[in-house]
């Protein structure tokens, strides 16, 4: 059976191990726009074979190796209707970097520029909980952290889509309302598969014992 999102939309997997640093989220896992795909019967076809393989897998590692690849599979199925979340990433990676030396992520002083950018609703720079807006059309928000440091929500069209949590070491992603839908479209066909293989499976045994009666 594939993996749950009960009650949440947000999947979180580890992408880089030093937490002061930030690197690049492995886009393997992550749907973003224009994802390398095969066509969709090809993918369909995988996703079933991958169900049948989770209804025999056996040992920790079988399990292990089916999660790793429907990780990937679900991932390439999303993308068709994801956001670009690899060049939404490289901007607000860019924006944070060129930010490092700014020390307004608190109020600080301000100068007259601050507030009249502040009049007409514009951001100069990363302030702790405001969105700063990127040049692709999505936003960047700091939030500060229990552990004296930053993450980042990014977003677009109101959804935030990519998040960072150095402390864990880790990038998360979240689902927009057409990724829940593919995301159960792709549940649907795997579910299918795997449930159909699984009653296979305890059917076959009964019959083979019946013949050898």
């Amino acid at each position: 059976m594939s993996i749950s999102i009960s009650g949440s939309n947000k999947i979180q997997y580890n992408s880089f191990n030093n937490s002061s640093a930030i690197k690049a989220p492995n886009w393997e896992i992550i749907p973003h726009k224009g994802m390398q795909t095969p066509s969709k019967d090809e993918l369909i076809k995988q996703i079933k074979d991958l169900a049948a393989m989770r209804a025999e897998a056996v040992t920790d590692e079988d399990f292990a190796n089916v999660n790793h690849l429907e990780a990937k599979l679900s991932a390439q199925y999303l993308s068709s209707v994801s956001p670009d979340r690899k060049t939404l990433y490289k901007e607000a990676v860019q924006t944070i970097g060129s930010q490092k030396q700014n020390k307004e992520y608190s109020e600080g002083e301000k100068t007259l520029l601050d507030y009249l950018n502040e009049k007409d609703g514009i951001v100069s720079h990363l302030k702790n909980g405001k969105p700063y807006p990127l040049s692709s059309g999505g936003s960047i928000t700091p939030i500060s952290n229990s552990r004296g440091g930053y993450d980042y929500d990014v977003s677009v069209g109101g959804n935030i889509v990519l998040s960072s949590n150095q402390g864990l070491g880790g990038w998360t992603f979240t689902m927009t309302p057409a990724e829940m839908d593919k995301k159960n479209e792709f549940n649907k066909i795997f579910d299918s598969t795997y449930n159909a293989t699984k009653h296979e499976n305890k059917i076959v045994p009964n019959e083979r014992i019946d013949i050898r009666i």
